[in-house]
């Protein structure tokens, strides 16, 4: 464990609401570019319950990212620590995402945006309370390995963005489309 870990036990608690703000504007922020195409690699298109697994994708990466250049050398960071937890906080905001807004809709029958609004912030508190639990115990993914996931998943949003597959987790309800138009 780190020497300075309390320091970054506090930064990732604290990390949860910029995450969660940042991931919020880029709900947005496809509409506010005017349906940029290249926006669309990482902000929302639709509605779709795919689409809305994005809000955390460059907000997560930014602020570990972030965080790592600026004091990775003062608290002695593992690198390959330090990005396997990156990436499995995001992977498990990810599925929270989706159990959590399936749990509730499927099983009340009904959807609410602040509901919705709630299960982002919970999921950005599990991913970061998985992502500090790896960061301390688990000695890490080679960096390569970590990096070569973060490249797929946003390859992944990329491709399905613009071809997304006949599936429901794709479509948006409120539209009838599923991805760009």
């Amino acid at each position: 464990m780190p020497a300075h870990f309390s320091s970054i036990k506090k930064w990732f608690f604290l990390s949860v609401p910029i995450i969660f703000i940042l991931g919020s504007l880029l709900h947005f922020l496809f509409d506010l570019s005017g349906g940029n195409r290249f926006i669309a690699l990482f902000a929302p298109v639709n509605e779709s319950v795919w689409e809305h697994l994005k809000l955390p994708l460059l907000p997560t990466i930014t602020v570990y990212s972030a965080f790592f250049f600026a004091f990775h050398k003062k608290f002695s960071i593992s690198t390959k620590s330090w990005f396997c937890s990156l990436l499995f906080s995001l992977i498990s905001m990810m599925l929270s995402i989706i159990f959590l807004f399936y749990s509730y809709s499927q099983a009340l029958g009904f959807e609410s945006v602040f509901v919705d609004i709630a299960i982002f912030f919970v999921a950005v508190l599990i991913g970061q309370m998985l992502g500090l639990h790896l960061f301390r115990f688990c000695k890490g993914l080679p960096l390569p390995f970590s990096i070569f996931a973060l490249l797929s998943v946003f390859t992944i949003f990329a491709l399905f963005t613009f071809f997304p597959p006949d599936l429901p987790i794709f479509f948006d309800k409120s539209s009838s489309l599923s991805g760009i138009q």
